[in-house]
Order: C-alpha cells, then structure tokens, then sequence
C-alpha cells in the first residue's frame, strides 16, 4: 500500500508540473493522467480512477479514437469498471477497443487478445457463457505465441469457469488443468497476477 501512495503522490506531482509546463491538452499529461488512474485503480479508489481515465481520454481523442494510447486507455478503463462490476459498460468498452484495433491493425494483433479476454470476463460475469467460451478461445488463439502466456493461462481459467456453467465438467477440467500448468511455469508472479 506504502508503495502505490507513493506512487500516486508522484504522478499527482508530475500531473501538475506537466499541466504547468505543457498545458491540460497535452498528450504528455494525458498520458499522466492514465497512470495517475491505474495506481488509483489499484488502490480501489475507483470514482478516482475513472475520473483520471477519462480526463485522460478527452485529451488523447485529439490523436484519433484508434490511437494506441486511446486503445490502452479505454482498455484500462474496461478492465475498471470489471473491477466495480459494471459488465455491461466494460463489455460495451472492450467491444469499442476490438472494433477499432481490429480496423487500423487486423484481426490478429497481440493487443485484440486482451480485449477479447475483457469482453470475455464481461460476457460471463453477465451470465452470457457460450459468448464468453468464444471470447476466451479468440484470447488464446491470439495470444498462443508463447509470448503472453499469463494472458493465455488467464484466459484458459476463465474458460474453464464457463465450461463450468455450461455444464461441460471435463472441458472444464481439462482447460484448467492447462491454467495450472501455464501458471506453474511462468511461476508465482503469474499466478499473482491471475489473482487480482
């Protein structure tokens, strides 16, 4: 906790020197803005965080609504409001990412793998199963690599957890069994990760 204070009082500090030194419109203190909201997401002070996202958003959406660091942005702020359990706006929001991502990079871009994941922890957190298992499968098709394996052992959990619901116990099973074995390879950082 005495690490992410400290962290917000920096950004805090870097967001009025840069307003100071740049000016509110400048993707400089935009892009603060946006870390500012992730140190508050982690400390769950969400209405901050979100008002530091979207402080950020007004300012980057000068550079084109599928500028990579709109992209990142809105993708933070979709995995916010997971975290408040607002599925339906991080679903609207993750869909919003794919689509133009999908538009400016194509179908197989790395990053479309964290939006389909988003999209989804959305769809099953909204009881839309079948939905999310192809979500899921689009994360892990895309992610494979052996570069995102966190992501994928993410997802495959996640999988696992809607085969659940579904009924289908063995694919479940099967899909979680891969989690565990990714996340024992990538070690207890990964496994950390797929906590929060």
């Amino acid at each position: 906790e005495k690490n992410f204070d400290q962290a917000r009082s920096v950004f805090e500090r870097a967001v009025v020197i840069s307003r100071a030194g740049y000016g509110e419109d400048s993707p400089r203190t935009a892009e603060l803005h946006s870390n500012l909201g992730l140190v508050l997401s982690a400390q769950k002070r969400y209405p901050e965080a979100t008002a530091a996202y979207q402080r950020a958003l007004i300012t980057l959406r000068a550079l084109g609504d599928d500028h990579p660091k709109v992209l990142l942005t809105e993708i933070d702020l979709g995995a916010l409001y997971l975290r408040q359990k607002q599925y339906a706006q991080a679903l609207e929001k993750f869909r919003r990412v794919l689509f133009l991502q999908t538009a400016r990079m194509g179908a197989a871009f790395a990053q479309n793998a964290n939006a389909w994941l988003g999209i989804g922890l959305s769809q099953h957190n909204l009881g839309q199963w079948a939905e999310a298992r192809i979500a899921f499968e689009h994360a892990i098709d895309i992610a494979g690599d052996g570069k995102h394996e966190v992501l994928v052992g993410s997802a495959k959990i996640s999988m696992a957890r809607a085969l659940w619901a579904l009924g289908q116990k063995d694919q479940a099973r099967g899909a979680g069994k891969q989690a565990l074995a990714i996340f024992a390879k990538a070690g207890p950082s990964a496994a950390a990760q797929q906590e929060d």
